[in-house]
């Protein structure tokens, strides 16, 4: 199996299924993960989200994708896509 890198963390479920559409259009495959986990909880724990991961070989693309459908989400994902969260969310 192809290693995955996280893409993003989001909280809204609307940017959560656009993006994975976005991504799918592109022909990316991305895997979802606590999807249950923060929708059980309803977002109570603080900064817990739903992470979006890609295979490396196309995290480039995906960067992309994210940075032109949620700049905002790709800029606190670290400038450099390192996928290092910064402090508070």
């Amino acid at each position: 199996m192809e290693s995955l890198r996280e893409l993003a963390v989001v909280s809204d479920r609307v940017l959560l299924s656009f993006l994975v559409n976005q991504l799918d259009q592109e022909g990316i495959d991305a895997v979802v993960f606590d999807d249950h986990t923060s929708a059980a909880l309803g977002f109570a724990v603080d900064g817990l989200g739903i992470r979006v991961c890609v295979a490396e070989a196309d995290y480039d693309r995906a960067r992309w994708v994210l940075t032109e459908v949620a700049p905002d989400v790709a800029s606190e994902h670290g400038p450099n896509g390192d996928g290092r969260r910064r402090g508070g969310w």
